[in-house]
């Protein structure tokens, strides 16, 4: 549930502080994009694609969230297999569903970029996330209210593919890229401890802050490492 009252004037400030960054680095790698060679492009298009897509989800996570703390109205006139959907259902939704894209063109620019085969472990986390966009389709995941099981059993796979990737960053021998797998494993920590222990001690939503911070650490190393 939104926070409320000043602190949710807080929130949403703090929302768009985050959105503001991100677009301004997206906009800069835009900017430089268009004075790469082919060669270099080939490349780099990923980790653009990568930003524009977290950039798209958030937008609507973020504008939902500020549309439910400032409006006070909770639910729209959308059910989704008998549930009915909440303005932060549709923002949780959106938002969920293009990370899982964000990691993939990440992983597709690690591919390009390293030249490294593929194997069953490269084929392993595109299932993974390919498992994950299937999960979020389910009606039991009650975009509109709690389902603290499903919750957890769409981010199994996305918390499998995420760190298995943050490894593979780890190993690049690139100076941004070793930050961006460590903020990556930053994100996750603070997301998995998030949805876990959230419904029995609220302040864990505390640890959104630090995900969200490390989100721009990851977008930051990315415009470092190619751009």
């Amino acid at each position: 549930m939104p926070t409320t009252g000043p602190m949710g004037i807080v929130v949403n400030l703090l929302n768009f502080a985050y959105l503001a960054s991100i677009l301004t680095v997206a906009a800069l790698m835009i900017r430089r994009y268009g004075q790469q060679s082919p060669e270099q492009q080939r490349s780099s298009r990923w980790l653009l694609a990568a930003v524009v897509t977290l950039i798209l989800g958030d937008t609507v996570h973020i504008v939902a969230y500020a549309h439910r703390t400032l409006s006070s109205v909770e639910a729209i006139a959308l059910h989704w297999g008998g549930y009915l959907v909440s303005w932060l259902g549709v923002g949780s939704f959106a938002t969920s569903f293009t990370l899982t894209f964000f990691y993939l063109f990440a992983l597709l620019y690690r591919q390009e970029k390293t030249g490294h085969p593929w194997t069953w472990v490269e084929w392993l986390v595109v299932a993974a996330l390919a498992v994950r966009v299937v999960l979020l389709f389910f009606p039991q995941n009650n975009w509109g209210g709690p389902a603290p099981a499903w919750r957890i059993y769409r981010n199994i796979p996305f918390a499998f593919a995420g760190f298995v990737l943050a490894g593979m960053f780890l190993r690049a021998g690139s100076k941004w890229l070793t930050v961006a797998g460590w903020s990556v494993i930053v994100s996750f920590t603070c997301y998995l401890g998030t949805i876990l222990f959230v419904d029995r001690y609220p302040i864990a939503g505390m640890l959104m802050l630090p995900k969200m911070i490390a989100y721009v650490v990851t977008v930051v190393s990315f415009y470092k490492a190619e751009f």
